[in-house]
């Protein structure tokens, strides 16, 4: 099934509105609505949502992410992020916004002598590679 008919279909179920839906997945009404049609109104291109999205879908569901892709065509596309943080990078991130600005200098300061250090350096590049 298209991740379009599964949230429409799962909506009329449960009889919400978009709005509703939207709500529970921590997304915005007009986004769901683009992923009902299946494409971005203006420019009419297909939307191919991220791993993230599908996650708060998922999460909206009450699915985890994997029940989720299950239910989903074996060709439906999905982005990946290389970009996104990861747990860590992301309590290192709160706790540096909580700072004010000394408290910021002192561990950038902290962070750029750690990761100069060859000591903390990664040896080696990886990859992961998600086969939907």
């Amino acid at each position: 099934m298209e991740l379009r008919e599964l949230i429409k279909r799962y909506r009329e179920e449960h009889s919400l509105t978009m709005q509703q839906f939207a709500d529970r997945c921590g997304l915005s009404k007009g986004y769901i609505s683009m992923l009902e049609k299946g494409h971005h109104p203006q420019s009419s291109r297909a939307l191919i949502p991220s791993l993230e999205t599908l996650n708060k879908i998922a999460s909206g569901m009450s699915l985890s992410v994997d029940s989720l892709l299950l239910l989903l065509d074996g060709d439906t596309s999905v982005t990946i992020n290389e970009n996104a943080i990861d747990p860590t990078e992301a309590e290192l991130l709160s706790a540096f916004r909580s700072m004010n600005k000394e408290g910021q200098t002192a561990a950038l300061a902290a962070v750029c002598g750690l990761a100069a250090s060859d000591i903390y350096k990664k040896r080696n590049n990886s990859s992961v590679v998600l086969d939907v």
